[in-house]
C-alpha cells in the first residue's frame, strides 16, 4: 500500500499577505467615515455646551437682573474658567469672595485678565451642573479647571456689560453687531477663532479676512 501524505489545509504566505492587503483597503475606505462620524458627535456635544452655558447665563440674568461680570471695557472675550464654573454651580463668587476672583480672558491665544469683576451669587443658585469629565486645565495647560469642549479648549462668552443691547461680533470688527445679551461659542474642532486669509491654507482662504472659521460652534 502507498502511504498517502496527508496536507492540512492551510494559508500560504501569499495568501495571508494577500487578506492582510484587503483589510488595510477596507480600513483606509472606513476611516474618513469613522472620523467624520466622530466629528460630527463632538460638534453635536459642543452645541449642547453652548446652549447650556447661553440658557445658564441668561437664567442668571433673570435671577439678578444683570450679568455674571461687570467691566469698565467691553469686548472681552470671557473664559468659562474655574470661578464662572463655581458661579454657575452655585458658589458666591463675587464680592464677597476673598481675595476677589478676576475673570479669565483670551485674546489672539494669550490667557489674561481685565478690570472685570464676578457679580456673585449671593442666593447661591446652581445655574448649570457640570460633568467633572468636562472640566479640566484647557488652552495648552494656560485655563485652570475650565468647561472644555470636545478639543480640550475651554468655552467662551460675551457679555453686554454696557447694557445697549448689542454686542460686537468677536471675530470681525466690522460684522453687524449681535442684538443679544449674552454670546457663547467654541474655537470648533481645529481650535482657532479665526485665521489670515490663505494662512494656514484652507478652502476659506478666498473669505475677506479676518477668514471665520465655519467650524466655530457659535450661540447666535
Amino acid at each position: 500500500m502507498r502511504n498517502r501524505i496527508r496536507t492540512d489545509p492551510a494559508f500560504t504566505l501569499i495568501e495571508m499577505l494577500a487578506v492582510i492587503g484587503i483589510i488595510a483597503v477596507l480600513v483606509a475606505l472606513l476611516f474618513p467615515a469613522i472620523k467624520s462620524s466622530l466629528t460630527k458627535s463632538e460638534i453635536t456635544q459642543a452645541q449642547s455646551g453652548v446652549a447650556n452655558l447661553t440658557t445658564a447665563f441668561k437664567a442668571y440674568y433673570t435671577e439678578y437682573g444683570k450679568w455674571p461680570i461687570s467691566d469698565t471695557l467691553p469686548n472681552w472675550n470671557y473664559v468659562v474658567d474655574g470661578n464662572m464654573v463655581s458661579l454657575l454651580s452655585g458658589a458666591d463668587i463675587g464680592p464677597s469672595t476673598t481675595p476677589l476672583p478676576v475673570p479669565t480672558t483670551e485674546t489672539d491665544g494669550i490667557i489674561g485678565s481685565t478690570s472685570g469683576a464676578y457679580q456673585g451669587n449671593p442666593h447661591r443658585v446652581a445655574f448649570l451642573q457640570f460633568k467633572q469629565a468636562d472640566l479640566g486645565n484647557g488652552n495648552g495647560g494656560k485655563c485652570t479647571g475650565c468647561f472644555l469642549d470636545p478639543w480640550k479648549k475651554a468655552y467662551y462668552v460675551r457679555f453686554d456689560v454696557t447694557y445697549v443691547g448689542t454686542i460686537p461680533n468677536p471675530f470681525s470688527l466690522t460684522a453687524v453687531p449681535i442684538t443679544n445679551g449674552v454670546i457663547v461659542w467654541s474655537d470648533g474642532p481645529d481650535g482657532l477663532e479665526y485665521h489670515d486669509c490663505g494662512d494656514p491654507p484652507g478652502p476659506y482662504k478666498n473669505e475677506p479676512p479676518p477668514c471665520v472659521n465655519r467650524d466655530n460652534v457659535k450661540s447666535w
